[in-house]
């Protein structure tokens, strides 16, 4: 009989704890949701890929008045 009872207790905390958990994934996609809804899609736009290292490069070209074929423009 003490086993009934405590399988009785688990299947309760385990429906408390599936309540929580959907309680929860839902706090969170509508936390997502706030955090994307001021985000600015541009489409449309020509682009040129370069890697991460030629654009931190040309950054650093910029910064220190080299410029260069690629280093975009910078109003001062």
């Amino acid at each position: 009989m003490e086993l009934m009872g405590e399988i009785q207790s688990l299947k309760i905390q385990n429906i408390e704890k599936d309540k929580k958990i959907t309680f929860l994934e839902n706090r969170v996609a509508d936390l997502e949701q706030y955090t994307r809804m001021n985000d600015l899609i541009i489409s449309g736009l020509k682009t040129r890929h370069r890697s991460y290292a030629r654009a931190a490069a040309a950054s650093e070209d910029t910064a220190a008045g080299r410029g260069g074929a690629d280093a975009p423009e910078v109003d001062r």
